[in-house]
């Protein structure tokens, strides 16, 4: 039999929900999507549902737009992302950005990467980062350049490295989500600030 404590504590929380705290739990975490066509990470939201609320499939039959033969930089090991007017790809060794209507590429970045990158906001930067794990670790990667910090050069073509996060352990692909970055590792769950 419940006591009176625990009776009177569970009436309070159910009234609370009642009265506005429906918003606790209103879905998934933001993804962050800033158009109705982007695709910020892996499986759309952090609560992987596949699912962008704001778009519509095609109403007719599709087309190909683009594509790029297996002689360039990528070869599609992890599943693309899209924000805004770019397309980020990670295979082959590399992360490259396409531009979403023409195929173009704008910039490709070497390295060993090997998950999807997933969008996070950068509020100390012109771009947001795209966060990937790969071998060494994890890596925060300009979304589109940048400028001049630090006494360091980021080439707004190349994509430079901004951040690295270095263990030696096995990284998932990260996810982000109100302003956290989580990644599963071997040895738990590591979240790091999103602003980093």
């Amino acid at each position: 039999m419940p006591s009176r404590r625990h009776v009177l504590a569970g009436g309070g929380l159910a009234l609370a929900g009642v009265a506005g705290g429906h918003q606790l739990v209103d879905g998934p975490i933001s993804p962050g999507a800033t158009t109705e066509t982007d695709w910020p990470m892996a499986r759309y939201d952090s609560a992987g549902t596949g699912h962008n609320p704001a778009a519509s499939g095609p109403k007719d039959g599709v087309d190909v737009a683009w594509q790029r033969d297996r002689e360039s930089p990528m070869h599609g090991l992890a599943a693309p992302i899209l924000v805004g007017e770019t397309l980020y790809v990670v295979g082959r060794g590399s992360l490259v950005a396409f531009d979403r209507t023409t195929g173009d590429i704008r910039f490709a970045r070497d390295g060993r990467y090997w998950s999807t990158p997933a969008r996070a906001e950068a509020r100390a930067y012109r771009h947001d980062t795209l966060a990937v794990s790969g071998r060494e670790g994890i890596r925060g990667v300009s979304a589109g350049g940048g400028y001049a910090a630090f006494g360091r050069s980021i080439d707004a073509e190349t994509g430079d490295r901004r951040w690295t996060y270095e263990e030696q352990t096995y990284f998932t692909q990260p996810i982000v989500g109100d302003g956290v970055l989580y990644v599963l590792t071997d040895e738990g769950l590591l979240a790091l600030e999103e602003a980093s």
